[in-house]
């Protein structure tokens, strides 16, 4: 199989193929047994695929279980017994990959027809003949400074394309750096709260135990986000928050605490940018949304969804529980395997 460094599982990028270097690693994640069958090699990067298989009958009942996402190839629930992988960075002699990193996803169920399929099951016959479902994840890492330099070989200038198929480097080993992730339990509840005033406490039933719980705000503070060219002024409550009996160990409540205001014509659409502030905007394509967040200051905090202008009365938004799947692990792979 030819591999381009721009292109996905199907389309050809510019410049030459990689060359293709056998790993044959092998890891286990997730209930999940994973594959990297070739590294593939260039100028400016490596390429690998990441083959992940999971029991068939697991796959099936989680689609019983939800037969709405039976027709979504690219859920990446992380619950999913074939989710992609939560790569954070990648270490590559001695060096980290983590700005140059990024992966596409495909995954292979038996009820779709799709061209990927027959292309992925070609080129790595010996693990995927026999498996109905199955996921690879292509992971492109671009190679630092230090890393080209130290790849860099004594050849002239217009023959540097071919660097990688000429004079083969083998790249024994690297570090997958993988995040936690988490479980999302959806709740929908709603609170109208009203600053300094009592605030009724909120019954709620936890999807998974069917414990009830009973959620009480209290030290509500009214907070004001000053007009800015995109959005008008807004107003926010923010509160702090007690669950009784407490929820299992890990386990976090999830507020709505944003609001898309329509674009006006003539204004730039704001590009969406993560924010760590305690009160900060981020955007999106429609036009901007206001963002509170209170996590790293409050650790039991909470916030109103924000209104437009001045309003004594604002809504807390209980939109589910975040549960503690899987914790951050390093994964070296170096071990070999038979294909």
């Amino acid at each position: 199989m030819q591999v381009y460094f721009d292109g996905d599982f199907l389309s050809k990028g510019t410049g030459l193929p990689g060359r293709s270097q056998w790993a044959g690693w092998r890891f286990s994640y997730g209930g999940m047994r994973c594959f990297v069958p070739y590294l593939y090699h260039f100028a400016n990067g490596l390429v690998m695929d990441i083959l992940l298989l999971a029991d068939a009958k697991k796959v099936c009942a989680y689609y019983k279980k939800n037969p709405s996402l039976a027709d979504m190839p690219q859920n990446d629930e992380p619950n999913h017994p074939l989710a992609p992988l939560p790569l954070q960075k990648v270490s590559l002699m001695g060096r980290v990959c983590e700005d140059g990193l990024s992966y596409s996803f495909f995954r292979s169920v038996p009820w779709e027809v799709r061209p990927e399929t027959p292309v992925l099951r070609r080129a790595y016959p010996g693990l995927l003949a026999n498996q109905p479902f199955f996921a690879c994840q292509r992971v492109y890492l671009t190679y630092t400074h230090r890393q080209k330099k130290r790849l860099a070989n004594a050849l002239p200038s217009f023959l540097k394309p071919w660097q990688p198929v000429l004079l083969p480097r083998k790249i024994k080993g690297l570090t997958l750096s993988l995040s936690p992730t988490t479980r999302f339990l959806p709740l929908q509840k709603q609170i109208t709260a009203e600053a300094g005033k009592p605030i009724p406490p909120l019954a709620f039933v936890h999807p998974l135990t069917k414990k009830k719980h009973t959620l009480q705000l209290f030290n509500t503070k009214e907070e004001t986000l000053s007009p800015t060219p995109y959005t008008p002024q807004m107003t926010a409550l923010t509160a702090e928050y007690e669950v009784t009996p407490p929820l299992p160990k890990g386990a976090k409540l999830q507020f709505q605490s944003s609001v898309t205001l329509p674009r006006e014509k003539n204004k730039p659409a704001f590009k969406p940018k993560a924010s760590a502030v305690p009160l900060g905007i981020i955007g999106s394509a429609d036009g901007p949304t206001v963002l509170i967040a209170t996590s790293g200051k409050v650790p039991s905090g909470c916030v109103s969804i924000p209104s437009v202008g001045q309003t004594s009365v604002h809504t807390f938004c209980l939109e589910g529980i975040r549960l503690p799947l899987r914790s951050a692990v390093e994964i070296t792979l170096g071990k070999q395997v038979r294909p």
